[in-house]
């Protein structure tokens, strides 16, 4: 097999040139009926659970003179409010308050790009490509096509719900990558942990396999080709370009190559994160949030079996600039989706040889048990 690495195909970007934000709903008003009164009534129907933000005109055309957006960030309190640029001229960490929240209403035009509410009045609406949901006030008269999606605006709770699906819908179409985190130095161990055997074949590979059935590709994340052991050539490799930076590093390398995909990720560090372990975190997983990660017994996140979705990328490049190396405070600190593993055992952390040495005993015993 050929070895390549992500990203030698391009693909277009999810995020678009002037978008604030990769979750973004269109809400289209054409003759000015109510559409920022709903985005504001839609984004408070689906708080708490859901941060959403609005931006309370549309963006300017191409070529013009891009002023500062005010974005409203509704919560289950008073609203607080976050300055935002477009894409093009914000910083990384202009965009980071934006990232934190779960998606933005924008007010758009019907020839928006992106998947939209429609509000209608009497009459026929614009055409219109990517509307999912249209929304008049009670008593109008839509003319609507066939089996179009139709709310009132008294409907908002279902107007929500809908909104809701859409989103993760929208998320859950991304790529789903999963990465081996095999690139650790292995110091306490004394031996490289990606080559140690718990189920009869290398860590690495176990990884590997158990990650494929999920995953649309799996590649191993390692610390440069040259000291990639030669069990690992017929994989998928990446090489770190976040140098001496830990498992931040490996993780911030996949996400800068495919910027478009979410990342499982699972270290060898984690030799009993079964089937099950794995399952649950995706069953679990909330695409609209930095991660998805388990709390360990010590109720920190276990950043060694997690999903990091595309936005992460900046909240990891942003850490990464303050000193921050560590991925377990980063998900602490973060808007991330955290919750109880299945079995804790299977987080178990085999670092040391003393750690192998035991859990190999652990082993042996099982399975004579079960003979």
């Amino acid at each position: 097999m050929t070895t390549t690495s992500p990203g030698d195909t391009p693909r277009p970007r999810s995020w678009r040139p002037s978008g604030f934000h990769p979750h973004e709903i269109a809400i289209v008003d054409p003759v000015g009926l109510f559409g920022d009164d709903l985005a504001v009534e839609l984004a408070r129907a689906m708080a708490p659970e859901f941060h959403i933000g609005v931006a309370p005109r549309p963006l300017p055309p191409a070529g013009a003179t891009k002023q500062p957006l005010h974005v409203a960030r509704f919560l289950t309190t008073p609203e607080q409010h976050v300055l935002a640029m477009p894409h093009e001229h914000a910083s990384d960490a202009m965009k980071l308050p934006l990232l934190d929240l779960d998606a933005i209403f924008v007010q758009d035009d019907a020839m928006s790009p992106l998947p939209k509410i429609m509000i209608v009045g009497d009459g026929a609406p614009p055409e219109a490509a990517g509307v999912f949901a249209y929304v008049a006030d009670e008593g109008a008269c839509p003319i609507l096509p066939a089996g179009a999606p139709f709310y009132t605006r008294g409907d908002m709770s279902a107007l929500a719900e809908r909104v809701e699906a859409q989103l993760r819908a929208q998320a859950e179409a991304r790529p789903l990558y999963g990465l081996v985190l095999a690139g650790g130095e292995s110091r306490r161990m004394g031996t490289d942990k990606a080559l140690l055997s718990y189920h009869g074949k290398p860590q690495f590979q176990h990884c590997h396999d158990s990650l494929t059935p999920i995953c649309d590709r799996v590649y191993v994340s390692i610390r440069d080709k040259t000291a990639a052991p030669d069990e690992m050539s017929g994989l998928h490799q990446i090489p770190d370009r976040f140098l001496d930076c830990g498992p931040l590093g490996g993780v911030l390398t996949a996400l800068s190559v495919e910027p478009d995909a979410a990342w499982f990720v699972l270290a060898c560090d984690l030799p009993f994160a079964d089937a099950d372990t794995l399952a649950s975190l995706l069953a679990h997983r909330n695409p609209l949030r930095f991660a998805s990660a388990f709390l360990a017994d010590d109720g920190r996140p276990e950043p060694l079996c997690a999903v990091y979705e595309p936005k992460s990328r900046f909240l990891l490049h942003q850490e990464l600039a303050k000193g921050n190396k560590s991925l377990r405070d980063i998900l602490r600190r973060s808007r991330c989706a955290l919750f109880a593993p299945p079995d804790p055992a299977a987080l178990t952390n085999v670092n040391s040889k003393a750690d192998y040495e035991q859990r190999m005993t652990v082993l042996t015993n099982d399975e004579r048990g079960n003979a």
